[in-house]
This record gives C-alpha cells, sequence and structure tokens, in this order.
C-alpha cells in the first residue's frame, strides 16, 4: 500500500499566505453571461478563517468554495511548486472528489492534516513552496495559489491564540488518533509565559469558539492536571490520561487547556482567544481499537453531522467516520461509496455506487468532519443503501473496507394535517374558502400531495373534492352550504402518503334565521 507522497506533508516553522484570486485556466470568450465569482477560503480547525498560518501549530487546513454550480461534482488536486500531490493506493495521480451543494458550495474539504507533520511518523519533514488547489468540473476550471514561507520556531505568534494538540507517548503527533488503552500526552504554544493552565479531557463537541455549545468544562478522565507555561509560553509534553477508554459509548473527545489569569485564577469555563482547543470543526482525537473483521459502523449523516437511519428524497447525504476500531492509515485516499443494501456482505463483492460515481477523500486514522461537504446530492432514488468506505480503493469489498450501517431513502409520512376555514360563520347559502396544511414526520410541509375534502352535512358540498398541496403544503378547497340555519358543517381533510392516513377538521357555523345574519343584513 501506498502513502500519500512525503513531500506534500510540510515543516515545522512554515507561514502560510493566501492568495484569493481565482485564474481561470483554459480558453476565455465573449458574450454569454459571466460565471459566478468563484472563491476559496481557508480555515483551521477552529473554524477560524486564516491568510497567514504559523506551520508550528500544526493545523488542519480547510477550503471553503463558493460560487459552484449547484449540486455538481468536482474534483479538487494540490500542487507543490508546480507538481501534483494527491496519490491512490497504487502511486497514481488522484484527485480529491467532492460535490456542491444546493447553494453552489463545498463548506469544507480537507486540503491537509496536522500541516508539517509526517503521516507515517508523526514527526516532522520539510517541504516549503509554492502552492495551488485547481478545481475542475461542471464548466469550472480554476487554480487558487498560496505560498507556504519558511519561518523560525518557537516564538510568540502576534495576533494568534493559543495552540494545544494531543502526542502518543513516543513523542509522535496523534494524528486525530489515541489506540485504547494507550497514555495520552499534551503539548502546546504560544501560551503566556510562566502562566498557569489546567489541562482538561471532555466530550468532543462542535462550535467551541463561536459560542455556541455550552462551555462549561468537565474533564471524562477523572483528574485535571495543572502546568505552568515556560518562559517561551510553551506546555511541555504532559500526561493528561494514563490509558485511553470510551466512555458510555462515547470514543470522540477534545482537549482544553485552561488558562489563568494573571493573579493565577481560573474560572470553568472555555473563552474563545484566551483558551485553546485541539479541535473545533474537527474531533479531537478518537479512541480506536485495532482492525477488526467485518463490522457495521454509522457513517450515513445529515448536514449537520447527525446519523441517520432514514433520509427523504430531497435531503443531502453525507459520510462522517470516525470507526471504533483503527483500520485506516493517516492521510492516504480512500473511495466513499453508497451501494444498494445487502444483508451479507462477503469478501470480493463488487462496489457499485448508486450516486453516478465513488467520492474520492483525504483521511486519517479517522475521517473527522468529512460530513462537511455532500456525497448524494437530492433528489435521491428510494430504497435501502449501504454506505462503504473502500480503503484500499480497488472498488472490491475487502478486508480493511469499512462497511456503514444500512439507510433507507423513502418519501416522508405524514404527521398530521390542518384545517382551516377563512370565514367559520356564514350565512345559509353561503360559502367559504378552506385550506388545509400537510405536514410530514420532519416537521416540514409536503408538496405534491392530494388532499380529499369531505363534508358531512347533506346539504352542504366542497369543490374540488380532491387537490394538491402547493409548494408551502397547502391544498384549497371552497365549502357551500345550503338553505337550513342554525347548524355546524364539519369539513373533513384526509391524505394517505407511503401507507399512512392523516385527517383533519375544520368547523363552520351557519347563522339561524333571524339571528346576527338579520342584524348584518339590516345595515347593508
Amino acid at each position: 500500500m501506498v502513502f500519500v507522497r512525503r513531500s506534500l506533508w510540510l515543516f515545522f516553522g512554515v507561514v502560510l499566505s493566501v492568495s484569493v484570486v481565482a485564474i481561470p485556466l483554459g480558453c476565455g470568450g465573449d458574450g454569454g453571461p459571466s460565471p459566478p465569482p468563484l472563491t476559496l477560503t481557508l480555515h483551521d480547525a477552529s473554524g477560524r478563517t486564516v491568510t497567514e498560518i504559523n506551520e508550528e501549530t500544526l493545523p488542519t487546513l480547510f477550503a471553503k468554495i463558493t460560487g459552484l454550480p449547484p449540486n455538481k461534482p468536482f474534483e479538487l488536486m494540490l500542487y507543490r511548486d508546480g507538481q501534483p500531490l494527491y496519490r491512490d493506493a497504487q502511486g497514481n495521480l488522484q484527485p480529491i472528489t467532492a460535490t456542491s451543494d444546493e447553494k453552489g458550495e463545498i463548506p469544507a474539504v480537507v486540503l491537509f492534516y496536522d500541516l508539517g507533520v509526517d503521516p507515517q511518523t508523526g514527526f516532522p519533514t520539510p517541504a516549503s513552496g509554492s502552492y495551488s488547489v485547481r478545481i475542475w468540473g461542471s464548466g469550472v476550471d480554476r487554480l487558487i495559489s498560496f505560498t507556504v514561507r519558511s519561518r523560525s520556531r518557537r516564538q510568540q505568534i502576534p495576533g494568534h491564540p493559543p495552540t494545544i494538540w494531543i502526542v502518543r507517548a513516543n513523542g509522535a503527533i496523534a494524528g486525530g488518533s489515541i489506540p485504547e488503552g494507550e497514555p495520552v500526552y499534551a503539548a502546546g504554544i504560544n501560551f503566556p509565559p510562566n502562566r498557569k493552565v489546567r489541562l482538561y479531557v471532555v466530550s468532543d463537541k462542535r462550535g467551541w469558539n463561536a459560542g455556541i455549545v455550552p462551555t462549561d468544562l468537565v474533564d471524562v478522565t477523572g483528574a485535571i492536571e495543572e502546568v505552568t507555561t515556560n518562559s517561551s509560553g510553551e506546555i511541555t509534553r504532559t500526561l493528561v490520561w494514563a490509558s485511553a477508554q470510551p466512555l458510555n459509548g462515547q470514543r470522540d473527545f477534545d482537549l482544553v487547556a485552561n488558562v489563568a489569569d494573571e493573579n493565577g485564577n481560573f474560572d470553568t469555563k472555555y473563552t474563545p482567544g484566551i483558551d485553546a482547543v485541539d479541535a473545533d470543526l474537527t474531533t479531537g482525537f478518537t479512541v480506536q481499537l485495532p482492525p477488526q473483521p467485518i463490522i457495521r459502523v454509522y457513517l450515513a449523516s445529515d448536514k449537520q453531522g447527525n446519523y441517520r437511519d432514514f433520509f427523504s428524497p430531497d435531503e443531502t447525504v453525507t459520510i462522517w467516520v470516525n470507526p471504533p476500531n483503527r483500520p485506516l492509515i493517516p492521510f492516504m485516499m480512500v473511495k466513499k461509496y453508497i451501494c444498494p443494501h445487502k444483508e451479507t456482505w462477503n469478501y470480493g463483492d463488487q462496489l457499485v455506487d448508486v450516486t453516478g460515481r465513488p467520492e474520492w477523500d483525504l483521511v486519517r486514522y479517522a475521517c473527522l468532519n468529512q460530513y462537511l461537504y455532500t456525497v448524494w446530492a437530492p433528489p435521491l432514488t428510494p430504497g435501502v443503501y449501504d454506505p462503504v468506505i473502500d480503503v484500499n480503493q480497488n472498488s472490491v469489498f475487502d478486508q480493511g473496507d469499512i462497511l456503514g450501517k444500512p439507510f433507507e431513502v423513502r418519501g416522508v409520512k405524514p404527521k398530521r394535517i390542518f384545517v382551516s376555514a377563512r370565514f367559520p360563520f356564514i350565512d345559509p347559502n353561503g360559502e367559504t374558502p378552506v385550506t388545509a396544511i400537510l405536514i410530514g414526520e420532519n416537521d416540514r410541509p409536503m408538496t405534491g400531495q392530494t388532499v380529499q375534502f369531505s363534508v358531512a352535512d347533506s346539504g352542504a358540498s366542497v369543490n374540488p373534492t380532491s387537490a394538491q398541496t402547493n409548494q408551502q403544503g397547502v391544498a384549497s378547497t371552497t365549502l357551500r352550504v345550503g338553505s337550513t340555519g342554525g347548524i355546524t358543517v364539519r369539513v373533513r381533510a384526509t391524505a394517505k402518503v407511503e401507507g399512512v392516513t392523516v385527517t383533519g377538521e375544520a368547523e363552520v357555523q351557519v347563522r339561524a334565521y333571524g339571528g346576527i345574519n338579520a342584524i348584518v343584513r339590516s345595515k347593508r
């Protein structure tokens, strides 16, 4: 098995600056509308937009791309000094493939993990130079450039928050994964010099630096380590967990450094810009077992990273891999498949992707937040499917591949229907518009469904007796009542979708002769 070339993974002490200019490749032409502006911005694992990075911080870098045609596949190739870098298991050039969402965006595709770390050893490796990302497909062919420059190590980095990361027992960078039972160490830079810091291992969360999650710090290891940074603001290698273990089935964790104030006092909350977390958009680290035989794990997720067993045809499927065992080789390409469901998979079974092509992606031991971009764009075809990670990229299911738990695509079942009459009181022989809104089990209006209207009173009628719901999930009819006054007429709306029937009613009262209708008429 061939690893991605070492020249991709850059040496400590490098500054990365980004040119935001998108340079079109190929022929131009006159006439026709201009394509939407294509932009690429870089983000680190904490979610911050970056234009300059000190490589000493070991960042994982995501590219956010906008201005693409929606729901289309694209290839991305990273170049260094003009030479393409991504390769498959056989050593052949192989771009990353990703699908834009309905807004024409790829919200976050990883260009590289742990910049400056050799993926095979976890230790530094040199490689500075001129870099560019080529984006190709669906009429787009653009080149985005950035530069990686050398910079001396172990300096305070002005304007950059403190940085913390996980280290293994041998001093290597963990790369997002700690084997179960191994000790966990922490190291960091750019903290205030000679300052007290408490180190927490906490359950994995998203949004630390955006302030969108509770920030109270609760350590899962049973002990909070307190250290003092050196005169350069470094945290030297410190043991924070004697033996990494899953807790209540949870294997994903974050490392947080809580910095004391100048008087040495601590709070118990995470403060962006002062405290540090090893990851935000990504998982800090996953506690993993050795490789195992076939075992189904959760892979299919929605755009928020929630694992799902069911999708409606108008939803988007993504894949997020944080497997409990350790089948992946860090920083190599894998293929992500959505296959027709099989109760039993055997080694040697052919992998056939139902979306039109498998996705090529760059991974660590744990794939982290790959749910951030689309794998299957709507409309989805109803059926039951198995997501599969083809680790050795041979288009065959074999030992070492990751088999996902099945998910179903089906039409949304109705949950309830609400009926409303515009005029709840009408005169004999009068009429009123009646509407019904159909709500699905996903609590969204259901479009294009048939609603049947009926009325029990023999002197009343509805026209039409059936109607299709519009884009707001609304179907309409008109109720006309008979000559009998002083009664209540009930209008019923019924919808049957995916074998489930829902019914709703609205009451319309017919005024009695000589009652309020007479008063109303007298004032006309």
